[in-house]
């Protein structure tokens, strides 16, 4: 199991303790704001993980140590799902849609009248909120698309449990999701009639500026602008 923990409002260099709930813990050094944990847990259970980062106050110049405690479920699958991305585009740019669904390893284990439900955890790989999205009712062996949007660029990391009706525990998928800013290019046509430039001939220019593609989301968040030129004759 992974744990992110990031160091907010602190300067290098930084000191991270997790303790994972189960008599374990582990320590890492790094002048990084972002570290990741994995640890094994060789019970099913619920452990309350702590986690400590001390770093430098950048306002008294002193050390300081924040914590944070999240609690975790380990318990058995019995039902084996993944999650599949089916986003058309081949980048992630913000207010992409977003395109995911659940697909199920043993299908044939449910029937028609099985009643799934969805749960989705989003956060933001650095960023301590996350988000949860629940999708009930939805029956039989297969799922409709599942759509999401996601406002700025960085890592998110999208973890689904989803259980049915007769089984116990239910099961869990994972992934993720990297969302950058798009640039905006622009196609500038200039044309010009006579095209032959001559000392002292009159000449006029026209301009048209157009966007080129679809990057997927609105245009006031576009940025930076690349401009192509391109030189015609006017017919």
């Amino acid at each position: 199991m992974d744990f992110d923990v990031s160091a907010e409002n602190l300067e290098a260099p930084y000191t991270y303790t997790i303790e994972y709930g189960d008599g374990f813990s582990q320590t890492i050094q790094d002048d990084y704001h972002l570290v990741r944990f994995n640890h094994y847990y060789t019970q099913y259970g619920n452990y309350q993980v702590e986690a400590f980062v001390t770093g430098i106050n950048p306002n008294t110049g002193h050390e300081q140590t924040v914590y944070d405690i999240k609690e975790v479920i380990v318990q058995p699958d019995d039902i084996l799902v993944s999650l599949v991305n089916e986003t058309n585009n081949d980048a992630v740019y913000p207010y992409t849609d977003v395109i995911l669904r659940p697909v199920l390893y043993n299908p044939d284990d449910f029937d028609e009248w099985t009643r799934f439900s969805e749960i989705y955890t989003i956060t933001k790989v650095g960023e301590p909120s996350y988000y949860e999205v629940v999708f009930h009712s939805n029956y039989g062996p297969s799922f409709p698309e599942r759509h999401f949007e996601f406002e700025s660029a960085g890592e998110y990391q999208i973890q689904l449990h989803i259980t049915a009706s007769g089984f116990l525990w239910g099961g869990i998928a994972e992934t993720r999701i990297i969302v950058e800013n798009a640039p905006k290019f622009l196609q500038a046509s200039v044309c010009c009639n006579p095209f032959t430039i001559c000392q002292g001939a009159q000449n006029t220019y026209y301009a048209q500026i157009e966007p080129i593609g679809d990057p997927g989301w609105p245009e006031e968040y576009w940025y930076p602008t690349n401009v192509r030129w391109s030189l015609l004759t006017a017919g």
